[in-house]
């Protein structure tokens, strides 16, 4: 969370030394050593986190492999894989793979039509917006109309 606060305010020096102090404490944690209710908390949602801070500091590729990563989910975490989905697109968008982020964000879509809530609405809305230089393009008209259907 520090990571992530440090690069959503472009402090990239502090933002890396915190994400490399969360993977020394998470690659030292034991599975013994984590409660039940955290059990969640694994590779895969260590490496979303990442993708988020790498992305909010203008650096997509760093994201797009991280968001990669987070989709080596354990199953049962819908959600999470909507937002995780989400965050790809977004990464990609950046990049200007368009078409890719728009197969990615129709995934996302798929599973939103089954978990409602203002943050998938605020995830696919940012998506829309990374993608709004390609408005053009018929596979980002297509995403943009679904996304203000479910924003409705």
């Amino acid at each position: 969370m520090e990571a992530h606060g440090l690069a959503l305010v472009n402090d990239a020096h502090g933002c890396l030394a915190a994400l490399r102090e969360s993977e020394q404490a998470f690659g030292a944690a034991q599975d013994r050593d984590r409660p039940a209710w955290l059990g969640y908390f694994d590779g895969a949602y260590l490496a979303a986190k990442f993708g988020h801070c790498f992305r909010d500091l203008g650096r997509p590729v760093e994201a797009e492999r991280f968001a990669r990563r987070s989709l080596e989910m354990i199953d049962g975490y819908d959600r999470g894989r909507l937002f995780n989905l989400a965050l790809l697109a977004s990464a990609l968008a950046d990049q200007g793979k368009v078409e890719e982020a728009c197969e990615n964000g129709l995934a996302a879509l798929r599973i939103a039509s089954d978990v409602r809530s203002v943050r998938t609405v605020a995830y696919l809305t940012d998506l829309s917006h990374r993608l709004a230089p390609f408005r053009a393009e018929p596979a980002v008209r297509m995403l943009n109309e679904q996304i203000v259907l479910l924003a409705q």
